[in-house]
């Protein structure tokens, strides 16, 4: 500014307006806000995920996983987590719910171990030894039966740099190269539609007198249940409030109830548990090759084989089963007879067993047939010789 040349007095120095401590800090930190969320969140979902997902559910996902890049692109945010629970109800409202979805919103399980761990992982395909890298989002999006409600889960897609093969994050190819610290944190068993949480498949491991399908399945109905009149009950109290208000207004009254997803069948739980325990068919390996004992007994029958037969029937007639004194199984074979002649490959799997592990042999075994022999060793004896 130019000074005049002449001044007979000095002006008064203008007054400094006061400003309050939170307007200074908006002053400061406005260059530093992150833009707005878009008008609509639900854009910047993939379009396969707008079609799984409800309205509600695109709003509350698209906003906290997705932002825009410098072109206006849709990307996937950088600081990922697990687990992304929904927004909660609100505790007061001025005006009637637009639509119940809050009150039944599930979380979403997001399972991205290359983009979250950086993870070096190689292609699951046989005879191929490419490198995986990240080729998009999934375009599935998975319903999880939990204890007492439903889940969402989404994984992303990896490719190999060799062989050009796409595959999905939550495949067994890719879950078996994880270590145990990042593959126990995979909660899920996977099907063709379905998914079901691990919590609900423990409660079928432990083989209990009526520990069955149909017991867990009533068991989840009831929880179920309980879990959605709960939320029910809720929305219904708020919208109890504006009823009066909307009839004397002539307005809509609020949407009512959604039904209750319901139950897969026992059937299909059973379904479940059997891809749980061929996942897990090497520990179950190594627990009965681990099993020993000083005096066993061996024992073939028929019964368990008239349960199983079906479209098998007449290829095998027998169950061979060899146990120890404290009625653990160390192997159990079928056969098309009973006796001697078809044991000897599960006779010399127990034998090497004893003797890879230095345990020492066993000194008694008892059997029903083929154990005495007049002319020198039995059957049995020279079955099992060491």
């Amino acid at each position: 500014m130019v000074q005049p040349a002449e001044s007979s007095a000095p002006s008064p120095p203008p007054a400094a307006a006061t400003r309050t401590p939170l307007e200074e800090q908006e002053e400061t930190g406005a260059a530093f806000l992150p833009p707005p969320p878009p008008a609509d969140s639900a854009e910047l979902l993939p379009e396969s995920w707008r079609a799984a997902l409800n309205a509600e559910q695109q709003k509350w996902i698209g906003r906290v996983l997705f932002t825009r890049d410098s072109r206006g692109r849709s990307r996937l945010i950088s600081e990922l987590d697990l687990w992304w629970n929904p927004p909660q109800p609100r505790p007061i409202y001025t005006q009637p719910p637009a639509s119940p979805d809050p009150f039944f919103a599930c979380r979403l399980f997001l399972w991205v171990p290359h983009r979250m761990w950086h993870l070096q992982l190689t292609c699951p395909q046989p005879l191929c030894t490419g490198s995986m890298t990240k080729a998009g989002l999934y375009r599935t999006v998975r319903r999880v039966l939990d204890i007492n409600g439903w889940y969402l889960m989404a994984t992303e897609y990896l490719e190999c740099r060799r062989c050009k093969k796409k595959v999905g994050g939550w495949s067994q190819g890719i879950i078996r190269q994880l270590s145990p610290t990042h593959s126990c944190q995979f909660p899920a068993v996977l099907t063709y539609k379905l998914s079901c949480d691990m919590r609900v498949l423990v409660q079928l491991r432990s083989r209990t007198p009526g520990n069955s399908a149909k017991r867990l399945f009533n068991t989840l109905r009831e929880q179920h249940s309980e879990a959605w009149m709960r939320r029910g009950i809720r929305y219904l109290g708020i919208c109890e409030q504006f009823l009066a208000m909307c009839s004397a207004r002539g307005q809509t009254p609020p949407p009512p109830l959604p039904p209750m997803p319901p139950l897969p069948s026992p059937v299909w739980l059973l379904t479940v548990y059997s891809y749980d325990v061929l996942s897990q068919l090497d520990k179950y390996k190594f627990r009965i090759t681990s099993t020993f004992g000083s005096i066993l007994k061996m024992d073939s029958t028929k019964k368990v084989m008239k349960k199983l037969a079906g479209a098998a029937s007449d290829t095998a007639a027998w169950v061979t089963n060899v146990g120890n004194e404290h009625w653990q199984v160390l192997n159990s074979v079928l056969t098309c007879s009973e006796g001697a002649g078809g044991l000897s490959r599960m006779a010399a799997g127990i034998m090497r067993r004893y003797r890879l592990a230095g345990v020492p042999a066993p000194q008694l075994m008892y059997v029903d047939r083929d154990c005495c022999n007049r002319d020198g060793a039995s059957k049995t004896a020279a079955l099992f010789q060491e």
